[in-house]
């Protein structure tokens, strides 16, 4: 029932996007594009989120029998939208890849969406087809041979996050020592107070800045500092 229904709504939706893209767009390339947002981008986002949360639901109010039923259906259903984003993630590389060619296609984004509808719908399920006919004897093949390149990259994207961090900590720690510093003090307690603060002190602060541009800016609070 709940394949049947899932069914009924796509076919439902499916029917509404080619009505829009063959009578209002007549296969315009922007009619198009966001037949291909729709169908391959937010429609499959819901049916994730939905497959995802079904997971959490509760279960203890149903037999043995329909828990296994219930569990069994999940599975499925994320086995399902894991196997369309990974065909999907692949099609987005080839269409990288080939983005020069591709973009003096006639029609090339209603055929995109064409092809979308093809590899979500449930009567075709064209991305399970091209997962088992291509995607998974590719894996199979060259898994030990892509294998080290992916362990090397997760572990310099881990050690570029780590540095960033730290690199981050460090200048905000910096800078909250500057904040604090004397000098910094001393700034702050003139700009407060309204008599002390010379009409002329932006412009001071401006020609020390390009007078001692190689300096750093605790030395130049320092020069400024010591004019007045």
């Amino acid at each position: 029932v709940s394949t049947q229904s899932t069914g009924d709504r796509f076919a439902a939706m499916s029917s509404l996007v080619v009505r829009m893209v063959i009578e209002k767009g007549l296969f315009t390339d922007k009619t198009a594009r966001i037949g291909c947002v729709l169908v391959g981008v937010l429609y499959p986002v819901w049916c994730t989120l939905r497959a995802i949360a079904a997971t959490s639901q509760s279960t203890s109010h149903l037999s043995e029998e329909e828990q296994d039923d219930a569990g069994r259906s999940a599975t499925l259903t994320q086995h399902k939208w894991l196997t369309y984003w990974s065909a999907y993630g692949t099609f987005n590389v080839l269409e990288l890849v080939t983005d020069r060619m591709l973009r003096w296609l006639p029609l090339y984004h209603s055929i995109k969406l064409f092809a979308l509808l093809w590899m979500m719908s449930p009567q075709f399920e064209g991305a399970m087809l091209l997962y088992l006919r291509f995607m998974r004897p590719f894996i199979q093949s060259n898994q030990e041979k892509i294998e080290p390149w992916v362990t090397t990259a997760e572990d310099t994207v881990h050690s570029v996050v780590s540095e960033t961090l730290e690199q981050a900590h460090s200048g905000a720690r910096m800078a909250q020592d500057a904040w604090s510093s004397p000098v910094a003090t001393r700034v702050k307690e003139q700009l407060k107070n309204a008599s002390g603060f010379s009409p002329f002190c932006a412009e001071d602060i401006r020609g020390v800045r390009r007078s001692y541009r190689h300096l750093s800016p605790f030395d130049s609070m320092i020069v400024l500092d010591g004019r007045r």
